[in-house]
């Protein structure tokens, strides 16, 4: 129960309210050769907060999945037609993909599970995804994960920068 004062006015409790059950932001890429499919999933995650973006003909995109990517986690159909994931795996090697991604499949075969794992993904749903709680849960794990990327990789051009500057301080106190 509140305290009332004696002067009429009533009087609120200094305790922080809990945060809005909503996702955090977060850039989203989505893969799908489905129109239809990838607008009713960015549409879903647009509602939970997220920013979308989506790629229905994967050869004539140009994403940067690096380091340096502003995006945060890619969600992206297995069954792409005309994709050889054995081939795109070379190619992403090669392009030392730090975006995490979530794959998606309409069949739970082993060796369709097992091809989205090697390919890197940080998790894998069936279609058609019936907890969407879990996957809010799983897209922000990604988000976090690249945050951190970020932060740790700013903190290390901070230190390098901090060890640089050190070296020519020392440099210079050697000379007198």
């Amino acid at each position: 129960m509140l305290p009332v004062p004696h002067d009429g006015r009533t009087v609120t409790p200094n305790v922080p309210s809990k945060p809005p059950m909503t996702a955090s932001s977060g850039n989203v890429l989505i893969i799908d050769d489905n129109p239809d499919r990838a607008a009713a999933m960015a549409s879903f995650l647009s509602s939970s907060g997220y920013n979308t973006q989506v790629v229905t003909d994967v050869s004539n995109s140009t994403y940067s999945l690096g380091g340096d990517s502003e995006l945060d986690v890619i969600l992206c159909e297995l069954d792409l037609h005309g994709v050889s994931w054995v081939d795109a795996l070379h190619v992403l090697r090669e392009m030392d993909v730090q975006v995490p991604a979530i794959m998606f499949c309409d069949v739970a075969e082993a060796d369709r599970i097992m091809t989205a794992l090697r390919l890197g993904a940080s998790d894998f749903f069936l279609r058609p995804v019936e907890d969407k709680a879990a996957l809010i849960r799983s897209i922000e794990r990604c988000v976090r994960q690249r945050r951190l990327r970020r932060e740790l990789q700013e903190s290390r051009r901070k230190l390098e920068a901090a060890n640089k500057e050190l070296r020519g301080t020392v440099k210079m106190l050697e000379q007198d």
